[in-house]
Parts: C-alpha cells; sequence; structure tokens
C-alpha cells in the first residue's frame, strides 16, 4: 500500500500503534507518466505506437508486392501445369516460389502485429 513520501509503515509489538492519518491513496500517480504513452484511440496499435507513418506505410507496401510476386508466380505455374504445356518441372519451381513470396507478406504481417 502506498503511505506517503515522508511515511514509512513499520510493525511493533506495541499497543502505542496509532492509525495513520491525512495518507491518501493514488496508485495512478505514480504511473501517470507511462499511461501518457498509452494511446487513447481504440484503433491505435500498442506494439506500433513508436513506428513513423512512413514506416508503417513501407511495410505495408511491401506486403502488397510480395502478394502480388506470389500471384504472378502462381499464375506463371497454373500456365506450366496445364495438361497441354506440361512442362511440370518449371511449374513446381513457380508453385514454390508463389508459396515462398506469400511466406513473406505473412512474415511482414506478423512483423507489423
Amino acid at each position: 500500500m502506498f503511505m506517503g513520501k515522508n511515511l514509512v509503515p513499520c510493525a511493533t509489538k506495541d499497543s502505542n500503534n496509532h492509525p495513520l492519518t491525512d495518507v491518501i491513496f493514488e496508485p495512478f500517480e505514480e504511473v501517470k507518466k507511462e499511461l501518457n504513452l498509452v494511446p487513447t484511440v481504440p484503433q491505435a496499435s500498442l506494439a506500433r505506437k513508436k513506428y513513423t507513418n512512413d514506416y508503417k506505410a513501407t511495410i505495408k507496401e511491401q506486403i502488397s508486392v510480395e502478394y502480388n510476386v506470389s500471384y504472378v508466380y502462381h499464375v506463371i505455374f497454373a500456365y506450366f501445369d496445364r495438361d497441354n504445356v506440361a512442362l511440370k518441372g518449371l511449374a513446381k519451381v513457380f508453385k514454390e516460389s508463389s508459396e515462398e513470396e506469400r511466406v513473406h507478406a505473412e512474415k511482414l504481417m506478423e512483423y507489423q502485429v
């Protein structure tokens, strides 16, 4: 319990224990400085509070690039995997590349949170 700045609690066996008076319990005064750092806007992230807007935009843009490249690789995979083209080796390479780019995007999304 917060006892004040000039008072020190002590336990004694004496029967002369006097109750402390004029002591105000203010637990939030000690953490007021830290509470000011917490964003009050509901959509604000506590984890990303020190990220600049440019940084956030760059990460979002890179996620978009990773997903777009993944989509392009997937389209190329689908082309080479068709029965009238049947280049299974190339299809496999582009399928793996597509999955790898998607994993990159997902890792960036996890990092962003």
